[in-house]
Order: structure tokens, then sequence, then C-alpha cells
């Protein structure tokens, strides 16, 4: 089949590949972590907020298409492009992946991804609430 004249612009080459994902690949692109398994065995705070991380991490990246690596979670929320519509999502997913309510002020008012995604952890029905007494370990 001929390309169109526009697929081969950087904004459209993407669609191109759309059609070319059968049913059969499309099962890999599903992540094979369980994130709610990863809280519940979280052994320290901190390494709840860094399964929060790396799942926000690839949320981002998907939803920017950009490379995973290219974001630091370091770096605050708002780098990233993010707003309040965003944000919105942001906090509906947070709800649904770790069943933790975060304010789309605390998502846009973090001073990084990192300390977000612990402040999640804090706030996670899946964390044992022995960690959230504690604090970060």
């Amino acid at each position: 089949m001929a390309e169109i004249f526009w697929m081969s612009k950087p904004l459209f080459r993407g669609l191109s590949k759309v059609d070319r994902v059968t049913s059969s690949n499309a099962e890999t692109l599903r992540p094979s972590v369980d994130g709610k398994a990863l809280l519940e065995v979280a052994e320290f705070l901190k390494s709840a907020g860094d399964s929060i991380a790396h799942a926000l991490s690839k949320k981002l990246s998907s939803a920017w298409s950009m490379p995973e690596n290219d974001i630091e979670v370091q770096e605050p929320i708002f780098a990233y492009g993010v707003d309040s519509l965003v944000a919105v999502e942001i906090r509906y997913w947070f709800l649904k992946e770790s069943k933790a309510e975060v304010t789309v002020f605390n998502i846009l008012e973090s001073e990084s991804i990192s300390k977000l995604s612990v402040f999640a952890a804090e706030k996670s029905d899946y964390v044992q609430a022995s960690l959230k007494v504690d604090g970060v370990q």
C-alpha cells in the first residue's frame, strides 16, 4: 500500500504504525507488573514511592510519546507539561492504581515526582499501615 504524503511528517509518523498493531502483540503492550502487589509487599515507604514514581513515569512517557528515561523523577511534574486538566487525570490514575486520595493541588504543587509518589504511597490503601505511621524509612 502506498504511503500517504503527510504520513512522512514527524507529527503524523506514529499514525502509520497504528494499523499494524494486531491483537496478538497488543497483549504485550500491557504492563506485566502488578502495582498493587508491589505496594503491598514494600518494606519501606520510600520503596513504595519508588514503585509509584516508576509507574507514573511510564504513564507520562506514554501520554507525551517520549522515552521513559527522559523523565527525571527529581523534577516537578509540571516540568513535563502537566496542567490542571492533566492533573485531574493523574488524580484519578492515583485512585485507580494505588487507591491513594491525592488532590490536584498536591499534584501541581509537589516539589518532584519522587516526593509526590512518596506522598501517594502514604495515602495508598495498599501500603501497609505500619509504614505510614513510621514515616519515610
